[in-house]
């Protein structure tokens, strides 16, 4: 179903800037976003040569959100993205929760939409439903023009929420079986925005080297229809997405073949097991057997049933590594990334020394998956999703590229340019109990947080 075409697109052809693997100009664009913030923020749009850059914040501490307008004449909103399903939905002005919100504007800060008040709107039916532990809401569908920075579509399927606490949501990922709706990749590659429904995310540089209390904080950028080949280093490996757990909706899953703790794999029996990436999730949760023998490791000895684990603040002074293994793909990373002074369990912020892990037991997202990634592990590392394939490529941050070297993701197999096919048997090329390889790693992690 093609629910989108192009009305409008960037001003300046894209091969004047940029190494293109298609020179068919435009065919990506990127949306900037900020990681850390608790609450939406005002957005500014700007455009850098030919890539649209629109300033974002994140809502809840893991939520990537953006200014959108909806209708004819446009009415403006604030939209969340979500990378666990399709759907794309937008709040009725005259929805019961937005009505308890208008002492700011309909719906709070993010903006309602009223359908009669757009010449471009198209009534499609009743009928829209999204029933997951994210979002419980129904309502209409409808098609109408919908602008994000410089590109328009003219026709974009939407739900319009009637019925359900929510926000305005732009789906990225994949649908259930037989769904009506349409991600925003799968809608511009429709429209000839970009070639292939496919986007790249990765996170910049937070500024200074953290402490425990700022670590999840800096900014970042999704790139759709494209790779910025300047933003990692080594392999750009692809893994093929895979099945989750019975009953679950394709989502960004791959194989994770191991977890260590410096040189040593905590319950090697664990693994293989699947692994989903959700942005809109704050931390990372693992099976609990290899949490367990993490957390003893660490030397916690006081386990909550739920929730994060508390540890010593002055625990991130020691030199220990996490190492997570996804086929040859392998990442390693000093614990005291994943450490912060606050829980996302509880408000308290303790001043006695007290530090929380963002690695959890996974016991209330085992319907998403066995081991579940979120946003402080993404911001580690750089990825792109295929949904075209079914593939998605995990590389290394290169922490010290400030320029860019843009190619377009194209078409058909191996679209993902400089990407290499990978095994999802354990690498043998990275031992991490290799001191130098060790050493190497930890300078290029640290090196994130020493830039100004």
């Amino acid at each position: 179903m093609r629910c989108g075409s192009l009305l409008a697109l960037l001003g300046i052809p894209l091969a004047s800037a940029l190494s293109l693997e298609n020179t068919n100009a435009p065919s990506v664009f990127e949306v900037q976003f900020e990681h850390g913030s608790r609450a939406p923020r005002a957005t500014r749009l700007s455009t850098r040569a030919d890539i649209l850059d629109l300033d974002t914040s994140v809502l809840g501490d893991y939520f990537l959100q953006t200014n959108i307008s909806v209708g004819t004449p446009p009415q403006e909103l604030n939209v969340l993205f979500h990378t666990v399903g399709n759907e794309c939905w937008i709040q009725a002005a005259h929805l019961h929760a937005c009505d308890l919100l208008r002492h700011e504007k309909p719906c709070g800060s993010h903006g309602a939409y009223n359908r009669s008040e757009s010449t471009s709107a198209k009534f499609i039916g009743s009928g829209f439903a999204v029933n997951d532990s994210a979002f419980r809401v129904t309502g209409d569908f409808v098609t109408d023009s919908l602008t994000i920075g410089n590109v328009k579509l003219d026709a974009m399927k939407l739900g319009v929420v009637r019925d359900g606490v929510t926000s305005n949501v732009l789906g990225l990922g994949y649908g259930e079986h037989n769904s009506s709706s349409i991600s925003l990749p799968q809608a511009l590659a429709d429209g000839d925005i970009i070639k292939s429904p496919a986007f790249s995310l990765w996170i910049e540089n937070p500024h200074g080297r953290p402490t425990p209390a700022t670590a999840h904080r800096g900014a970042g950028r999704v790139l759709f229809g494209g790779v910025n080949k300047a933003k990692y280093v080594g392999t750009l490996h692809t893994l093929p997405i895979v099945d989750g757990p019975p009953g679950s909706r394709k989502g960004f899953r791959v194989n994770m073949t191991g977890l260590a703790i410096n040189d040593t794999s905590a319950s090697p029996k664990t693994f293989p097991k699947d692994a989903i990436f959700d942005i809109g999730m704050s931390l990372s949760y693992v099976p609990e057997a290899a949490a367990r023998d993490i957390f003893a490791r660490l030397g916690v000895t006081n386990i909550p049933d739920k929730g994060q684990v508390s540890i010593p603040c002055n625990a991130s002074e020691l030199n220990t590594t996490l190492t997570f293994e996804f086929g040859a793909a392998t990442f390693n990373f000093p614990v005291w990334v994943f450490m912060t002074q606050d829980s996302l369990y509880g408000s308290s912020e303790y001043e006695d020394g007290t530090c929380y892990l963002g690695i959890a037991t996974n016991k209330d997202y085992l319907h998403k998956g066995s081991a579940v990634f979120g946003a402080n592990f993404l911001r580690l590392i750089y990825s792109v999703y295929d949904l075209e394939n079914g593939e998605i490529s995990l590389a290394r941050r290169n922490w010290t590229g400030f320029s860019d070297d843009i190619v377009e993701i194209t078409t058909g197999k191996n679209a993902v340019p400089g990407a290499s096919a990978t095994t999802t048997e354990k690498s043998a090329a990275l031992h991490y109990g290799n001191p130098g390889v060790m050493q190497a790693l930890l300078a290029a992690v640290v090196g994130v947080f020493m830039f100004l």
